[in-house]
Parts: C-alpha cells; structure tokens; sequence
C-alpha cells in the first residue's frame, strides 16, 4: 500500500512538472530527483510507522510539509522559466518557532531574522553570478539593483533544537504574516477563495456585503466570532509591525476585496456607520449561577471560572447582574453537562445550604455579534441593535458589552439566531429588510393588494431597501403556502399590457397600468384555478404559523382584506403571537366592545402595530386626522360625513340626473360600488360600522345598536341586480317625492353620517362625553359642503374647538379596490418604517 501510494504521489507530480517546465527540462529532471528523493525517506518513515504501529506528531509534522516544499520550488521554477527572478526559500531553513501550551506557537523573531538575512545575503550574491541572474544586474553602475523575489514555503518551520513542525491551523496565512514583519514589507496580501470580509455571513443573510475595509480589533472580533475571516493569530505580527493586511479572492482578482488596518485612536475614526458587520457563534449552551449567598461574596468568580479551569472548559460569554446575585456564561454545548457538574463539585457547600441554586442551563443557544470600532463614538447603537430584535419578536436571554464598545453581544435561541442575524444587519442598514407577508382575502381589494405589491415590490426594496415575501394567500375555501409567492405568481399571471386576459366579471371595472403582472380578475381567478396545485383547503391556524415562523424572516405582517368576523376574532393572538396587523376589515373594531378591547390590549402588550385606516376611508387619512386633532389637544363638537360612495352615486344620479331609484341601483352595481352584499350599503349598516369606529376613536364606548340607521331600502330577494324589475317600485315613488320636495326647498339628498359629543370629545375627557350618532338621508342646503360632494367621493368634515367656523373637511375619491390597496401599502409602509426601515430618496434629477 505504501509503494502504491507515493508511486501515485510521483506520477502526479512527474505530469506536472513535465507539463509546467516543458521549457526547462534540466531544471525539471532535478526538480523530480529532489521529489523522488523526499518520497524515498517518506517510504522508510511510513515502514516505522507500520512496524511500530504508532506515529509520533513529529512525523505528522514532518510529512505533512512536503507538500508545500515541492509545489513552492516547482513555482519559482516556472517564474524563472518565464523570465522573472525569483529564488526558492524553505521555511524549515530560516523560520525558528516553540510551542507553548498557554499561547500557541511563538516565533522567534530575533533567530529567524537572523538566518533569514543572512539566507538572503547567500542566495542574492549565489543567483547574480549564475547565468540566468546576471542579466538582472544593471549596465550602469550608478543604477539600483533590483533584487530578486523570495517564493517561500507557507505553513512549516524548524524548532529551535532543529526538528521540522508545521504552524497548524491556518498556517499558511500566519506564515504571509509573520514573514511580512521580517521582511518589513508595506502590505500583506492573503489570496484567498472569498472577495473580502462580508458583514455577515452571506448563507443566512443574502443581502450581506464586501466590507472595503476594517481595523485590526473588528477583524479579530468578527473572525472570535465565528466569521470566516482571517485568524487572530495571522494578524498578530502585522498587528505589531503596522503592516496593512488584503483579504482578495483568487477567482475574481480584479476585486479590491477588504483592507484590514490599524485604526486611529478612538475619537478620530471617520467611518459613517457605526457598525461594520455582525457574526453568530452556534451550538452553545448558557450556564447561569444565582443565589442570595453570593451576594457581597469576594471570590465567587474566581471560584467558578477556576472550576472550568481545572475542568479544560473555555468561557465564550460572561454577563454578571450588578447586584451580585447570578452570573451567567456560555460555552460549547459539548462542554455544558462537564461545566455544570464541575460548578456543582466547587459549590457542593453552597448548594447543600441552599446559599446557591441549582446551576441552570439553557441548551441549543447561539450569540449574535455587532462589531464595530467607531461604535464608541456613536450614541444609540445599543438602542438600534435590542430593538431590531425586538422588533422582529427574538427573545434576547443574555447580554454583554466590553468597556472597549468594539462588541455587542446578545445570546438567543438557535432557531431565532439566523431572523436575529437578518434584523439586525438591516437595522443598520447594510441590507434589505426581509418582511414575511400573509394575506386573508381574495376579492377586489384583497387581489387589488397582491397586484399592487408584485408591481411595487422592486421599487420598495430600491427606496426603502425592503424585501417584502408573500408567504401565504387565502380565503375562505383555500389557501396558497410558499416561501415567496411573488416569484410564483409573476410566472403564472405575467402577460403582455397589450393583450389582458379576461375581463372577468362586468361588475368590476379594471384597472390595467403599465408594468402589471396581472389584472384584478386574474388575482380573483388564480385562487380558483384547479390547474394552481399548490392550493391546500384553508386552515388559517397552519396559514399563521407558516407565514409567522420563517427560520430566516425577522417580521410578519398579516393584511386582513377579507370581511369575516371569524377572521377578525383572531387580530389579537396574531399580534399577541409576534405579528403586526394591517386590516380592511371592520368587524374587529366595530362589532363587540370586548373584541375592540383584545384588539387594542394585545397590541399595547406585544409592542406590534395594528394599522386599520382604510376601514374607513380607503387611502384618505381619516383615523390619522381624527388622532392628530385629539393629540394636539383639539377639542371635537361633531364629525359630519358621506361615508359611503355607494349611497352618495345613486343620489347623485337621482338628484341630478333624473334617475330612477331602481335605474341608480343598477347603474352603481355596474360601476362596482356596492359591497358583495349591496344591502349593507342600502341598509346603512356598512356606513354605521364607519361611524362606530370613529365614534371609539373618540374614546366613546359605543355599540351599533346605539346608531340611529335609516335605510334607504330594505333586505328582500333580488333575482339579478344587471336586470332589476319593479323589486324596489315603493322607492321609486317615494324617493321622487323627497327628490322634488327637496328640490322646492333649495336643497339636494345626501345620505349623511353624523357624530355629535356633548361635551366636545378631546383626551383625558372621553369618560364623560354624551355621543349621539345617525346615518340618515337628509336634505341639505345646495350650498352647504354635503351638496357640493356628488358621485362616488368621501367626504369628512370634522368641526372642533379650533375648527369652530369652518370645518376641517377631509375629502377623496371612489374608494374603490385600488384606492384601498394604496392605503393598505401605505400602512405596510408605516410598519416598516417604525421597524428601522429608512427612505433613501428620490433618485438624482438631471435637466435634459
């Protein structure tokens, strides 16, 4: 086996010489005796080995640099060959180390500067009187002479008492270090198969970057912690001789890759972001120590960290209350069962009087890691980096700052550390923030939100730098389940704006813009579609949970555009659960007292955010100005609207135009105004629901049944509203009769909502206001603001203390599904923000 394998060795190496140095066989053949030769003494120590059955670590050292002399000396051959000066050095002949069991390999600097200048003084003097260097002098005398290149042999060396050893872990870039400070070089370069430091590790957050450069203490944090950097122990002779180090990628030199340097002293660094990358360290279990004897107790630490002395168990991570009572370390997890027990064996006393608790251990653990040198000059970094995680629901169970502010550290569980990783880098701006979208609900508005996402998604993530993933669509039937839905759904729905698919059904009327991915009715036929087979039927408990526990998604936001109060019931355990809340629909706000209560309890508990503006007026701001008024400490009289764009059509039409009740019905159907269920609107119900949730925004405990509703007609069988008969004849004859009797009177129809407290409703008084509340069809002056609104608009007139002589009116446009999902993006938008998502601005404008 021993003959076999090194002749395998030499074949090899004879194919590759031969092929390298086909232009100097000479220097090939001599090459291939010093191989020949090496593997000969390589046969005889591997027969020892054999006889005596055992392999000393000093012939693991002396075999395993083989390998580097053979492939150091082929190479500067082969830069001789083409034409460049270059001499051989072997390491083991100039590089003296020890090893010490506390510190490692230690060079010795003297000794092997020494050998090496004086290698250098040989070897110079040897190559220029040999033919190949003497053309490398210079003709004139007076010129410089440039010396040749040193290829050296990394990884091995020589013992002081002369037996060959390697430099072990990472040895050939500790060999670029140390032989940089020996030969005063001005920069170290180490070639390598990445392009720089990332700011995190790029499997767990995609979107992590090339750091252009970092000091010294940040690369020896980062690379503690676990990022594939460059080990601290390369950088200790650069440290010590101030020599840049340059982390390039051998696959993609044209990269400038990163600079590692010796920052300036603290106070003077210029760097803009406080924070240059983050870093986990995995499989770590967290010890804690607690007890009331150990309060005011000398010794107690030294105790403990001198039991994990004695047991070989490495500390990662201390944190310690201040007042005495617990400390708490992490170690590996392999290590935590042998540090426990040998904690109980150095409080065995402690324990036995009950001075001590039980030593607790918290397994499957990892640490995240901010690291940044300019983090000491900047305030509110600890502020940013524990409410990112919070804000993305990770449960931070221990932390630790060095004095030195160079390093945060927070311990968390596994299963959060890589949603941890992604909050965290994005808070701070070095990558897009990853949001986990579900969306209940696919009729117009629903659909009109996914259209509007799958068109805007770019455009976010290139403004606000959010990476927004539809992990879950469903409605009442069935639901769609992926890790992004996005990528799914533009490959099914993408078509050309010029030729839309279906129209869909007449009630709705279209909206096709430039760069769509899919008309309204294709989102609606989508969920419906056999042909979709990774639908599953609806199970909105599995639905949560999907969307909420992605390993690598930071925040969910759950969007509510169904009508269901089913759905609404469970607004606060999602939010309880973790997520935040964007609703279209109502009935959480607006039905029972105690539902409205959970709600709002469960969002002050969990700390999330439930955005319900457009339950009212679609995209305009109606709950955010009715907040606004109240927290400036306005007083409200009354708040007079026309909440309904359904009613305020078929008025218009019947006032204005001489239309039929039923003829108004028919034509506002067709334009898609009415609710699913039109008598929601007919009834009033629809709009008193409105003025429920406006009426609790002014903090008045109001219920439905204490709305005064008018219908403008009752609930009855409708075979076809396209095609009404004579199903509503009596509201012909007598809304032409109010029609013409208003209009004798100077005055219109409007279908009006109105809300009037007694006293004016404004904060701190809520308790004692009367509220009064309607939704009736009134007549109202040609000139007054009601009449003025025709077609399907909203109107909101909001009169207060401070508004007393004209109102505050808020009006808008048809309120239908598009106009809605702006605001439901818009909201989204909000959340983000308060998230740590930051607007970068419009792009540059040039004048043409």
């Amino acid at each position: 086996v021993i003959e076999l394998k090194t002749n395998s060795i030499l074949e090899k190496h004879k194919i590759c010489v031969s092929d390298v140095l086909a232009k100097s066989p000479s220097v090939a053949e001599s090459i291939l005796c010093i191989i020949e030769k090496d593997l000969k003494d390589i046969r005889d120590l591997l027969r020892a080995v054999q006889l005596m059955k055992m392999a000393h670590e000093q012939i693991l050292e002396l075999v395993s640099g083989y390998g580097e002399v053979w492939s150091a000396n082929i190479m500067a051959a082969l830069m001789r060959q083409e034409g460049l000066p270059f001499i051989f050095l072997n390491a083991r002949d100039v590089l003296l180390v020890s090893e010490h069991e506390s510190i490692g390999t230690k060079v010795h600097w003297e000794e092997s500067e020494a050998k090496l200048n004086q290698f250098i003084a040989d070897s110079q003097s040897q190559f220029f009187n040999s033919e190949f260097g003497a053309q490398f002098l210079p003709t004139d005398p007076n010129d410089p002479i440039h010396l040749p290149h040193l290829m050296i042999t990394g990884y091995i060396a020589t013992t002081l008492t002369g037996i060959a050893t390697t430099l072990k872990r990472d040895g050939s870039d500790f060999s670029a270090s140390i032989f940089g400070k020996l030969l005063k070089a001005n920069a170290i370069t180490i070639w390598t198969d990445v392009s720089g430091v990332y700011s995190a590790d790029p499997r767990r957050v995609p979107d992590a970057q090339i750091i252009p450069e970092v000091s010294y203490t940040e690369a020896i944090e980062l690379a503690y912690f676990g990022a594939k950097v460059i080990h601290p122990k390369t950088m200790s002779p650069a440290i010590d001789a101030k020599i840049p180090i340059f982390i390039r990628n051998t696959f993609e030199p044209e990269h400038e890759g990163t600079r590692i340097y010796l920052a300036p002293p603290k106070g003077q660094q210029g760097r803009e972001r406080a924070v240059c990358g983050f870093t986990t360290v995995d499989d770590i279990s967290l010890l804690n120590l607690e007890g009331t004897g150990m309060i005011g107790v000398p010794g107690i630490a030294h105790r403990l960290f001198g039991a994990l002395k004695t047991a070989n168990i490495s500390v990662m991570f201390i944190a310690q209350a201040s007042s005495e009572h617990s400390i708490c370390f992490a170690t590996k997890s392999s290590n935590a069962l042998k540090a426990r027990d040998s904690i109980r064996e150095a409080f065995f006393y402690e324990l036995k009087q009950g001075m001590v608790s039980d030593i607790s251990v918290i397994e499957r653990c990892s640490i995240i890691a901010a690291v940044g040198e300019s983090m000491s000059n900047m305030p509110g970094v600890s502020g940013l980096f524990f409410t990112a995680l919070g804000g993305a629901s990770i449960n931070v169970l221990s932390i630790s700052q060095g004095c030195d502010e160079r390093n945060i550290s927070a311990v968390v569980y596994s299963a959060d550390a890589t949603r941890a990783l992604r909050a965290v880098h994005s808070a701070f701006w070095l990558s897009s923030m990853d949001i986990s979208i579900g969306l209940i609900g696919t009729g117009r508005v629903g659909s009109a939100v996914i259209q509007t996402l799958l068109e805007q998604c770019d455009i976010l993530n290139k403004r606000f730098g959010l990476n927004m993933q539809i992990r879950g669509i469903a409605n009442s039937r069935t639901m769609m389940l992926s890790d992004d839905l996005a990528v799914t759904m533009k490959d099914q729905l993408s078509q050309s704006p010029e030729s839309p698919r279906s129209t869909g059904s007449n009630k709705l009327k279209l909206v096709r813009r430039n760069n769509s991915y899919a008309a309204l009715s294709d989102m609606q036929a989508l969920m419906t579609d056999p042909a979709s087979g990774y639908k599953e039927p609806t199970d909105l408990n599995k639905f949560f949970e999907f969307v909420k526990t992605s390993s690598t998604t930071p925040h969910t936001i759950i969007i509510d555009a169904s009508t269901s109060y089913d759905v609404a019931e469970l607004h606060p355990s999602w939010l309880l659960h973790g997520a935040h809340v964007v609703t279209a629909n109502k009935r959480a706000l607006s039905n029972s007292l105690s539902l409205y209560n959970m709600v709002y309890s469960a969002m002050r508990s969990s700390n999330r955010m439930y955005m319900s503006e457009v339950t009212i007026g679609a995209s305009l701001p109606i709950r955010t100005t009715l907040n606004d008024i109240l927290c400036s400490g306005d007083a409200v009289h009354s708040i007079v609207g026309i909440m309904s764009v359904s009613s305020g059509m078929v008025l218009t039409d019947m006032c204005d135009h001489g239309l039929s009740f039923t003829q108004s019905l028919m034509k506002t159907y067709k334009q898609g105004l009415f609710e699913d269920d039109a008598f929601l609107d007919l009834e009033g119900l629809e709009a008193a629901h409105k003025l429920l949730i406006l009426a609790r925004e002014l903090g008045v405990a109001m219920r439905i049944e204490d709305i005064d509703v008018e219908p403008l007609a009752s609930r009855r069988p409708i075979a076809s509203w396209h095609d009404l008969k004579d199903e509503f004849a009596a509201e012909d004859a007598s809304m032409r009769e109010r029609v013409l009797l208003a209009a004798s009177r100077n005055c219109t129809l409007r279908y009006v909502q109105r809300i009037t407290c007694n006293p004016a409703a404004e904060l701190g008084n809520q308790r004692s206001v009367a509220a009064k509340a309607s939704v009736r069809l009134e007549e109202v002056p040609l000139d007054s603001h009601q009449a003025l609104v025709k077609g399907a608009v909203y109107h909101f007139a909001f009169h207060t203390e401070r508004y007393a002589q004209n109102p505050l009116i808020v009006q808008g446009p048809l309120s239908d599904a598009a106009n809605t999902a702006s605001g439901i993006v818009g909201d989204i938008l909000r959340i983000a923000r308060s998230l740590g998502a930051k607007d970068k601005g419009p792009e540059a404008l040039y004048h043409p």
